[in-house]
């Protein structure tokens, strides 16, 4: 924890000496509790509140959405688990991907959209079935209804209203749009965000890790002494947490490729080109990358150590205006 808010600072960010307190205690009984560490993901700053968040690895390198996850709104002091990803929707995926603005920091608060409904065509009108009469019959039945003169009930429904009447059945019935209410609590928004957010800012350096077997069981790398400057200012030497095609990691590598630890899909190849910055704080000797597309998102790596680790730090958005602030030749 400590470690964490010395590399807040490198980006303008601190937790309050109160909230760090509460945090590393809490966390430190919740991982006695689980029987796993259990570390700080981030926080997520809200209009009436702040979400801490914190997460459990899971037990597969690659099950990304698998980690166990955790939230807290009183300040770090006690913790509740987040529903897993795999208990949305694809309607409320797609709500919470059209969602603009900041979170209210009420988990209970209701995110509504009208979704309309298709028109249901009324059935077509079925023609009433005519029995098979004679013609002479049909032809007796016509002169009997006109030598049969009416009568004055008759007479009397044959005026205008029954005229009315026959227009106002005539009319045609006015087609009415259905809709429904989506309605989602905001633990739903957090959850696919910290989802979203992992799935493109989760990495680690090269080396950390390695490819045990071809079964596909990944260990950390006991051998790794980090990067020094040279490689920590290149995208190259960090990596995706989910696997990439050979080919296409030996196209980047060419000879220095080694299939132990080059299993892992670098972050170079991640667009628009640009997303990621990366810079050198000499002072502390830790290399900081930060995502812009998750403005909040910062991986940091000590040089020359095994010591690495990543935290979110803002308001929970996505930067729709990312195309305004890179280059255009980065776009293409």
């Amino acid at each position: 924890m400590t470690a964490t808010q010395e590399i807040y600072g490198l980006v303008g960010r601190q937790l309050p000496l109160p909230e760090a307190t509460n945090i590393k205690i809490s966390l430190l009984a919740l991982s006695r509790q689980k029987g796993v560490t259990v570390t700080l993901w981030g926080k997520v700053e809200g209009y009436h509140g702040d979400y801490h968040v914190a997460q459990a690895p899971s037990k597969n390198f690659f099950d990304l959405q698998g980690r166990e996850t955790f939230y807290s709104i009183d300040g770090g002091v006690n913790w509740i688990p987040l529903p897993p990803r795999g208990a949305m929707s694809e309607e409320q995926v797609d709500f919470c991907d059209q969602i603009r603005g900041p979170f209210m920091g009420q988990p209970a608060y209701e995110y509504k959209v009208q979704k309309q409904l298709p028109v249901e065509e009324p059935p077509a009108a079925v023609a009433p079935e005519v029995a098979d009469v004679p013609a002479d019959e049909l032809e007796d039945a016509d002169k009997e209804d006109d030598e049969k003169e009416p009568e004055e009930g008759d007479a009397a429904a044959a005026g205008d209203g029954g005229d009315e009447e026959e227009e106002g059945d005539k009319k045609p019935a006015v087609k009415r749009p259905k809709f429904r209410v989506l309605a989602m609590a905001e633990t739903f928004r957090l959850v696919h965000f910290v989802a979203a957010h992992d799935a493109n800012c989760a990495i680690a350096p090269r080396g950390a890790f390695l490819l045990k077997d071809e079964a596909g069981t990944v260990v950390p790398n006991a051998a790794f002494a980090g990067h020094n400057e040279v490689q920590a200012m290149s995208l190259h030497q960090y990596f995706h947490l989910r696997p990439a095609s050979r080919e296409a990691a030996q196209a980047i590598f060419g000879e220095t490729y080694n299939k132990s630890w080059d299993f892992l899909e670098p972050i170079s190849n991640d667009r628009p080109q640009g997303v990621w910055s990366v810079k050198v704080d000499h002072t502390s000797g830790v290399a900081v990358l930060q995502n812009l597309w998750f403005q909040g998102a910062v991986f940091w790596h000590r040089l020359g150590t095994n010591e690495f680790g990543s935290f979110y730090f803002g308001t929970g958005e996505r930067n729709v205006d990312l195309c305004f602030i890179l280059p255009v030749g980065a776009l293409a």
